[in-house]
């Protein structure tokens, strides 16, 4: 995409210049980070057409949002997100409704002037130079170059048919290189590299065409398979993102992709054949038309592996909280992602919090939170403010771990620990009653590793439904099973031990002297 490449939003709209200003302003700024209106729904917290209206030019947003906005599209360039602010903030308060200078009728009705586009893109023009100058890579959603080629990812879009090039109800053309289609979320700019994963997975999908990512919740798993999408989209003809927790989910991303491989558009009424003739096409895909299917938050396998194209020209990324995935699909290499190391979430909290915060409260936090990427972040934008100290949030932590780890801006992750916690607690009681009665028991326990032997051993102890539990060791088994299934445990399989990360100890803990009702 080269600079200065027009969205398609709608017209400007308000009474005001300046109000109008601001708004041109904050569009041209999504449009040269590449994002669209559905990426920054996660980061923003806010739908698709909330953000439309919020740079409709009608009323002045709140500062929270432009300067969200600006963070959120310059990711981790502080510099630029620095200059860009300084601007936003100068334009916002001109944008002032008391002080703000009132359009004619006529001026109203005409489009917008351009010097706000120019100005963004002269700026942008300079942090690109000075990145280049200085051998700084562009990040993934950074300001686009001359040169640069674009992720494939619709810019500035108002609803989805407006970025894909052709007009509504038409066949969209065969995708060029690093075409993406589907609802990837942007990059979270509070990701960590942890080491060489990306190349490693790169290098195995030479071996094994189908590449597993799996751990517990909210440790990166998405955002290490974005990271892979942005560095390697160029060598792919058709890269899709499929949210994949249910099959019909699968299903209905799959037939979406027929008129990308030149097949009919799918019927709704024939989703099935749609669906089927898609997994035909791509497995007969030649070398030269490479694709890589996405399959991000997958289900269990036994429902969706079926779903999972294998042959062909073309490359499969899981990401799941389902260790089955290990051994689901032939063919298939597996990661275990876990927390950060204390080093990376040290860095990390040191880059986002301002200054102020004791170096030892920083580890202190780290170390209470369990290195765990989505706590941390939550953490992070609760301790940006200039009023909570990080001593003040580890004594509500202590209070409460779920209402703690239940506030906080989750980033791009769909919502905070504590929510997500709940939701998957809920599911599972449902699905495996054991499960829930072994997670609460070894909870309670002094340490966070459990040996499955010593459970079994235990049998005869405890109440009831724990006491029968642990003296059925096929029971018992199915409860391990299921908690490594559902991410609330890691199970090691080598030495038949279980580890309870020390916020799902906490929240179990939290859960238990505070049951629902």
């Amino acid at each position: 995409m080269s600079v200065g490449r027009e969205g398609n939003w709608k017209p400007l709209q308000g009474r005001h210049a300046e109000t109008r200003d601001l708004a041109g302003f904050l569009r041209e700024v999504v449009r040269q980070y590449r994002r669209s209106t559905r990426s920054l729904e996660g980061p923003m917290l806010h739908s698709k057409s909330t953000i439309a209206v919020r740079l409709s030019g009608e009323e002045r947003p709140d500062w929270e949002f432009v300067e969200k906005l600006i963070r959120v599209c310059a990711g981790r360039d502080a510099h630029a997100a620095g200059e860009l602010l300084k601007l936003a903030r100068s334009k916002w308060e001109a944008a002032d409704p008391s002080r703000a200078r009132l359009l004619t009728p006529a001026e109203q009705d005409a489009p917008g002037a351009d010097s706000t586009l120019e100005e963004v893109r002269a700026l942008l023009r300079e942090l690109v130079e000075d990145r280049r100058r200085s051998g700084t890579p562009a990040s993934a959603n950074g300001p686009a170059s001359s040169n640069d080629t674009g992720e494939g990812e619709p810019i500035g879009q108002e609803d989805d048919a407006a970025g894909t090039g052709n007009h509504p109800g038409t066949a969209p053309a065969r995708p060029g290189p690093g075409f993406l289609h589907g609802p990837a979320p942007g990059r979270a700019d509070p990701f960590v590299d942890r080491g060489d994963l990306v190349a490693a997975i790169a290098r195995r999908f030479a071996r094994h065409p189908v590449q597993v990512v799996h751990g517990p919740l909210g440790v990166g798993k998405t955002q290490v398979a974005l990271r892979y999408v942005h560095r390697f989209r160029l060598e792919y003809g058709l890269i899709a993102w499929v949210p994949a927790a249910r099959p019909a989910q699968v299903r209905s991303s799959l037939a979406a992709l027929a008129p990308h491989l030149g097949l009919e558009p799918p019927d709704p009424t024939r989703m099935e054949s749609a669906y089927q003739a898609v997994l035909n096409a791509l497995a007969e895909a030649s070398h030269e038309e490479r694709w890589l299917l996405v399959l991000d938050d997958a289900g269990r396998p036994e429902l969706i592996q079926h779903l999972v194209p294998h042959d062909g020209g073309g490359d499969v990324l899981v990401t799941s909280r389902d260790a089955a995935w290990r051994t689901a699909v032939a063919g298939t290499s597996s990661t275990t992602l876990g927390s950060f190391t204390r080093e990376q979430s040290v860095a990390f909290l040191t880059e986002r919090l301002r200054a102020g915060h004791a170096a030892a409260d920083v580890h202190r936090l780290a170390e209470r939170l369990g290195d765990h990427p989505l706590a941390l972040q939550q953490a992070a934008s609760m301790l940006g403010g200039p009023s909570l100290k990080i001593p003040d949030y580890l004594r509500s932590l202590s209070e409460g771990a779920c209402r703690a780890l239940s506030q906080g801006d989750p980033g791009t992750y769909p919502m905070p620990m504590g929510t997500e916690w709940e939701l998957s607690a809920a599911r599972l009681g449902e699905r495996c009653p054991d499960a829930m009665v072994l997670l609460r028991h070894c909870a309670s326990l002094e340490s966070a590793a459990v040996s499955i032997a010593h459970l079994r051993a235990a049998a005869g102890v405890g109440h009831a439904p724990l006491a029968e539990l642990l003296a059925d060791p096929l029971r018992l088994d199915a409860a391990v099973e299921e908690l490594g299934r559902a991410g609330l445990a890691f199970v090691d399989d080598t030495d038949r031990t279980m580890h309870l990360h020390t916020l799902i100890r906490a929240l179990v803990r939290d859960d238990s002297a505070n049951p629902a009702g």
